[in-house]
C-alpha cells in the first residue's frame, strides 16, 4: 500500500496540475511551463481540497469520516475536470508543442556534457533519502502531528480530543491554529491506503517534500538560467550539497526538510519559498495566489500575511525598479 501511495502522490498530482494550468493559460503552450510546475501545481491543488474537507469538520461539525468521502469526491471531480481540459485542447496544443520544441537549442533538450553535474545531484538526492528513510525516527519522537493524526483516525473527529491528555478541549483552540489542514490531510492519506500515521507522516512525506522541494529550485533555475543547461545543473547540485550538509543540528533548513518535511513551516522553507520566487521571476503571478492560500492552509502566521506574499511583494518590486531603470538608462542614451 506505501507503493500505491507513492504512485498516487506521483501521477495525480501531475494530473490535476497539468489541467489547472491549461484551464489558466488557455491552449496556447505556457512559455516556461513544465512537468514540475504541473506536479507542484497538483500539490497546492491537494492541499486546497484537504483544507476545505477540513473547514467542512471545523465550522460544520462533520466527522473525520466525512472529511475523508469530500477530499475523495472532490478529488475525483477535480481529475476528470483536469482529464476533460486536456482531452479538449490536445488537438491544439500538438501542433503548437512540436513548433516549441524545434524553437528549443541543443542544450536545453539534451544535457551533454552536463551529465556530471546531474549524476552527482541523483547521488546526492539518493544519500538523502536513505538518511531519511533510516535516521528519521530518531528525531522526530515526541513529535505532536503523528498523536494528533492518531486521536482523528481514533475519535472519529477533527480537533475535539487533545492527543496528549486523550480527553475533549477544556477551552478550544485559536480559531487561526484550528484551520491548519496537514494533520486532517495526512489523515485521510492514511484511511484511504490503510497506513498507519507513523508510516504516513514519517516515511512518505518527507521524502516527498524533499522531491518537490528540488523541483521547485529547479523552476528557479530556470528562471534564474533559462538558456544554461550547466548552470541549473550547477544550481541544483550546489542546493543538495548544501541541504545535505546543513542536517548537523535541529534548526538548520537542512535537518528541516529531511527530518521534519511534513511539518508546515519545512514545506514552505522547502518548497513554497523558492517555488514562489521562480514564478515571480516567470512573471506566474496566478501560480502564486496559490502558493499564498497554501501558505495559509499549512502554517501560524500569527493572523498576518505569509512569507510568500512578502517573497513576492520584495521580488515584484525590485523587478518593477529593475525594469524602470533599465528603461531609464535606454531613454538616456537614446
Amino acid at each position: 500500500m506505501a507503493f500505491l501511495l507513492c504512485l498516487f502522490m506521483t501521477f495525480t498530482p501531475y494530473l490535476l496540475g497539468r489541467g489547472a494550468l491549461r484551464l489558466l493559460y488557455g491552449r496556447r503552450p505556457a512559455e516556461g511551463t513544465e512537468t514540475a510546475d504541473s506536479v507542484l501545481t497538483g500539490y497546492l491543488i491537494m492541499i486546497g481540497l484537504a483544507e476545505a474537507a477540513h473547514m467542512a469538520a471545523i465550522l460544520f461539525g462533520q466527522s473525520f469520516s466525512h472529511c475523508v468521502y469530500l477530499f475523495a469526491a472532490g478529488l475525483c471531480l477535480l481529475s476528470a475536470a483536469a482529464l476533460a481540459a486536456l482531452l479538449w485542447g490536445r488537438k491544439g496544443r500538438r501542433g503548437s508543442r512540436n513548433k516549441a520544441l524545434l524553437s528549443h537549442s541543443p542544450e536545453r533538450l539534451f544535457p551533454g556534457k552536463c551529465w556530471p553535474l546531474w549524476a552527482g545531484f541523483a547521488a546526492i538526492v539518493l544519500v538523502q533519502l536513505i538518511l531519511i528513510t533510516v535516521n528519521g525516527r530518531v528525531y522526530r519522537d515526541g513529535d505532536m502531528t503523528v498523536e494528533t493524526v492518531n486521536s482523528f483516525l481514533a475519535t472519529d473527529a477533527v480537533y475535539r480530543v487533545n492527543p496528549m491528555t486523550g480527553e475533549n478541549y477544556a477551552l478550544g483552540m485559536p480559531l487561526r491554529l484550528k484551520i491548519l489542514c496537514l494533520p486532517t490531510f495526512y489523515g485521510i492519506l492514511c484511511r484511504l491506503f490503510g497506513l498507519g500515521p507513523e508510516r504516513v507522516v514519517w516515511g512518505i512525506v518527507p521524502g516527498i517534500t524533499l522531491l518537490c522541494g528540488y523541483l521547485a529550485y529547479g523552476t528557479l533555475g530556470r528562471a534564474l538560467f533559462p538558456d544554461s543547461e550547466r548552470r541549473r545543473g550547477l544550481f541544483l547540485l550546489l542546493a543538495a550539497f548544501l541541504l545535505l550538509t546543513g542536517d548537523y543540528m535541529f534548526g538548520v533548513e537542512g535537518f528541516g526538510v529531511m527530518y521534519g518535511g511534513f511539518r508546515g513551516v519545512c514545506i514552505r522553507a522547502a518548497v513554497l519559498l523558492p517555488y514562489t520566487a521562480g514564478l515571480v521571476l516567470r512573471r506566474r503571478y496566478k501560480l502564486v495566489i496559490l502558493c499564498v492560500l497554501a501558505e495559509a492552509c499549512m502554517v501560524w502566521t500569527f493572523y498576518g500575511l505569509g512569507a510568500c506574499v512578502l517573497e513576492a511583494a520584495a521580488l515584484g518590486a525590485a523587478g518593477a525598479l529593475s525594469g524602470r531603470l533599465r528603461r531609464k538608462d535606454k531613454g538616456e542614451l537614446v
